[in-house]
């Protein structure tokens, strides 16, 4: 107990007088602690402090994105779950031939054209 009780007392020389540097304070001064820090309430309400912390941490704001793109995920994660469904028309151009059989007049101008209608359902 001695001996904790030498290391916490040079421990205590050690961090005063880095206190005291950062103050810059040449003289070693006593630094007093009080007994209780203390014993008045919040001139403002509990939530507008709340909302100032809120406001000006960086970390606390890159945690609610990070908890909003994850709820977001889950919705996307949910609706892939669910049957698709599509509409819509599609076609196919043809190429030139050289083959002597076809006329000349439409070669190449060929487009057929058809609607398409899909269905997905997953399987898992």
């Amino acid at each position: 107990m001695e001996n904790q009780l030498a290391l916490l007392k040079d421990s205590w020389l050690a961090q005063s007088v880095k206190f005291n540097k950062l103050l810059n304070i040449e003289n070693i001064s006593t630094i007093e602690l009080p007994d209780t820090l203390w014993n008045t309430d919040l001139l403002t309400e509990k939530s507008t402090v709340l909302d100032s912390i809120k406001s000006g941490n960086h970390q606390l704001a890159g945690m609610e994105f990070k908890s909003e793109a994850l709820n977001y995920r889950e919705l996307v994660a949910s609706r892939s779950g669910k049957p698709g469904f599509s509409i819509g028309i599609d076609y196919i151009i043809t190429g030139t031939t050289d083959n002597a059989m076809v006329d000349n007049s439409i070669n190449g101008k060929d487009a057929v054209i058809f609607p398409v209608i899909g269905i997905t359902i997953p399987l898992s």
